[in-house]
């Protein structure tokens, strides 16, 4: 489709002129859905599986100005969480062996067409373009300059890292899609990304771990779900049946199961403190048993005294950060 007034052509982005990272379910009808169309677990997780959290594409153009055209299912509806977190795309430009922020969409409208970068010198340059964290994306298209080309880069990478949890994972709540965790592992890391975080549900169901075991050649399974598993008290019954489902298929998994992130009210109720040990005890134990990998949440984000919290629980990009920094550490300690 072509704006001549602009002279602008859109390329559909579930088309051969892009890679699609983070998404291997997907299918031609849901393009941007993170579990298969004929799946259902719960109805909460049928909302969150349509949003491509920690999904991008990839391309290559010379074209001075990007454009983007979206249709997502709603406005930003949450008071804690940016319309650009929720709803937006962030563009990421390749500088020789670094991802590079560059521009994101300032928008908080269910339809919009936005330059998002425009009159950068004619050269052609490598981009990553990551999806909405909290929103179904209904339509995407990319538009770039007439007399310009357009092509998929970075082919799909066979070896996975599979992220599984909670809001938290998902990317609750990032002010912009390339500013969650597993996004920022995956700009430093030769392995294909898969978010599998579903806001206040992650509960370990085994026919979610079946539908995880359908992937192939998964070297790290990396699971944060205390937060949701621990409160709805199904943690303890299912937590190794669950690692164990996905195992089966897996001949060469490393697993890493981190522990409940810092939470102020902790300090101060008795209840919830009692409560949080008892999880990291039991935690830590079937690690040291299964031969896992464990991480103290606590640990990783105590330093920031809180402030990594938009309301908290919710991380901010602060939070994700240096939660990222850290399992970027630990994930070459694991890997090499």
């Amino acid at each position: 489709m072509m704006n001549n007034e602009k002279q602008i052509i859109f390329y559909n982005a579930n088309s051969a002129y892009f890679n699609v990272h983070g998404l291997p379910f997907a299918s031609k009808e849901h393009p941007f859905w993170r579990l298969p169309d004929d799946v259902f677990i719960s109805q909460t997780i049928e909302f969150l599986k349509q949003h491509p959290s920690g999904a991008y594409l990839s391309f290559a153009t010379a074209s001075p100005s990007i454009r983007i055209k979206a249709s997502v299912s709603s406005k930003a509806y949450m008071p804690h969480m940016t319309a650009t977190g929720t709803l937006g795309c962030d563009l990421y430009i390749r500088k020789q062996n670094s991802w590079v922020f560059l521009a994101t969409t300032k928008v908080n409208e269910e339809n919009y067409d936005i330059t998002i970068v425009e009159g950068l010198p004619s050269k052609r340059r490598e981009y990553r373009l990551y999806l909405p964290l909290y929103i179904a994306l209904n339509h995407l298209a990319i538009g770039i300059e007439e007399n310009y080309t357009i092509e998929a880069t970075e082919p799909i990478k066979p070896e996975k890292i599979v992220f599984y949890g909670t809001s938290i994972t998902q990317g609750g709540c990032a002010t912009r899609p390339g500013m969650n965790t597993s996004s920022i592992v995956g700009r430093t890391v030769d392995y294909e990304i898969i978010n599998l975080g579903f806001s206040g549900s992650a509960h370990l169901e085994p026919e979610m771990a079946t539908v995880i075991a359908q992937l192939k050649d998964i070297k790290l399974l990396i699971l944060e779900v205390e937060a949701n598993a621990g409160d709805a008290l199904v943690l303890k019954d299912r937590l190794e049946n669950f690692v164990n489902i996905i195992s089966q298929t897996q001949s060469h998994m490393k697993v890493m199961l981190i522990s409940h992130y810092p939470y102020a009210l902790a300090a101060y109720k008795a209840a919830i403190k009692a409560r949080f040990v008892d999880h990291y005890h039991f935690q830590k134990q079937l690690c040291h048993q299964k031969g896992w990998e464990f991480v103290d949440g606590e640990v990783l984000l105590r330093k920031l005294n809180f402030e990594e919290s938009v309301d908290g629980v919710h991380l901010t990009d602060l939070g994700f950060y240096f939660l990222a920094v850290a399992l970027k550490k630990r994930i070459k300690n694991l890997l090499g």
